[in-house]
């Protein structure tokens, strides 16, 4: 979810960009390997919404 609650979960949880970003390159592979995944993208973009407001 794209919102300031679950971005505030992230930063009490101590989420780093870069842990961010690795969580995004993973779903982004899995998007490439599995494009009959449709909730890779969704995550690899959650993660990509992460890394743009921690």
């Amino acid at each position: 979810m794209k919102n300031a609650d679950q971005l505030d979960k992230m930063r009490k949880m101590r989420m780093t960009k870069e842990q961010a970003k690795a969580i995004r390159d993973a779903y982004v592979k899995v998007a490439d390997l599995r494009p009959s995944n449709p909730s890779a993208k969704q995550r690899a973009d959650l993660a990509q919404w992460y890394m743009d407001n921690l």
